[in-house]
């Protein structure tokens, strides 16, 4: 059985992010159709679902061209999720930004090294050489030049550890199917009419939208990292990760020189460009600062104990989307808008419980979600040589 051990910067080639590739770069050179539509990954959380999309032969914020990418190959998480390893098969091309980078094959080792395998069978190396576990955490792509592996054989091991993991890949399939159904439920809207209105009217006379942080980019994020927990503010967005967090900020930075805009209260996150503009989502009352491509939507004080905005926030999902300029990459939502959108609201006992539901599909889909996640970390694990 052949096995042998190389350095990683000989079995791989090295290729950085594109730095300058912001959300206001994003936002500005959306693509114009599907065929020129490049997903973006990162630091994010699994660099499976993307950041946000960009067209083709777009250009970073000094006017330099982006550099982009085609699998087979590993995106490499920097920071942030420093030390993920995320396989990219044939085919699948995209970008990154600079807080990752890929991993290429060098020639005299294509077909001796399965990218899939690898990218299994090393992550919890990869993950135990970042440099703090903290929110600050940073992989050195020094290690590269610095750490030996063994490489056995390509037909007698790696190809069957990585088709016995097929199998856990094909339970994860059904795992996410579920959760496709249970997000499907919480897209039906439930007729307004079976319930008597305590109120007719628009939006903007039961709802506040609180503005975002201008100046509250990435960059400043990476430069105001809190030195204790107490110090640190949830950022959220809204031009691009389904999540929306952007990570921790220290409340004492100053975006553009101004006071950082807190908030502390009952909220609805509601995106305000990009691909998903006109999204609502209900955040619960927690500290946090958001950018400025996003609005919170907080209950007006004499609505604060009349209105359930995770009912709200459901209720109304479809018919603030459909506010959006465009149902494209390059959508904006218009915070005029909700004076114009009529609502009707029911009594509070019916919201409340009609939320309840809502919250009950929430918790079945983060159910969900965490088993894909735990089954994904079993694709992580390394299986012993022979096993």
């Amino acid at each position: 059985m052949k096995s042998s051990s190389r350095l990683l910067s000989q079995l791989f080639s090295y290729s950085p992010g594109n730095h300058g590739l912001t959300e206001g770069i994003i936002y500005d050179q959306q693509p114009t159709s599907t065929e020129d539509r490049v997903p973006i990954f990162s630091g994010s959380a699994d660099n499976e679902t993307p950041m946000g999309w960009i067209k083709s032969g777009a250009k970073n914020n000094a006017g330099e061209p982006l550099a982009y990418f085609e699998g087979p190959c590993i995106i490499l998480t920097k920071d942030g999720s420093a030390g993920l390893l995320t396989y990219k098969g044939p085919g699948e091309r995209f970008t990154i930004n600079h807080h990752a980078c890929i991993l290429s094959v060098r020639d005299q080792w294509k077909g001796e090294l399965d990218l899939e395998w690898f990218a299994g069978q090393h992550q919890t190396l990869f993950f135990n050489l970042v440099t703090s576990k903290s929110d600050n955490r940073i992989f050195s792509t020094e290690w590269l030049d610095r750490i030996s592996i063994p490489i056995p054989d390509y037909k007698s091991v790696q190809l069957p550890t990585r088709l016995r993991k097929g199998t856990l890949v094909g339970v994860i399939a059904n795992v996410r199917a579920l959760s496709d159904e249970v997000r499907q439920l919480l897209l039906e809207r439930i007729d307004e009419t079976k319930f008597p209105a305590i109120y007719a009217g628009v939006a903007s006379d039961v709802l506040h939208a609180l503005g975002g942080n201008s100046g509250l980019t990435d960059q400043l994020i990476y430069e105001n990292q809190p030195t204790a927990s107490t110090e640190g503010v949830e950022v959220l967005s809204g031009a691009t990760m389904p999540g929306n967090r952007l990570g921790t900020v220290c409340r004492n930075a100053l975006p553009k020189g101004k006071k950082l805009k807190i908030v502390s209260r009952d909220s609805i996150l509601l995106s305000r460009k990009g691909y998903y503009a006109g999204v609502m989502t209900y955040i619960g009352n927690r500290e946090i600062a958001i950018n400025d491509d996003a609005y919170l939507l907080v209950p007006k004080k004499s609505w604060e104990d009349h209105l359930n905005l995770r009912w709200f926030s459901y209720q109304y999902a479809l018919p603030i989307r459909a506010c959006v300029t465009s149902q494209g990459d390059n959508s904006t939502f218009n915070k005029e808008w909700l004076h114009k959108l009529h609502v009707l609201i029911p009594e509070r006992a019916i919201q409340d419980r009609l939320a309840s539901k809502v919250a009950a599909l929430h918790g079945m889909l983060n159910r969900l979600d965490s088993l894909e996640a735990g089954l994904s970390s079993l694709l992580r694990v390394p299986i012993k040589d022979g096993a």
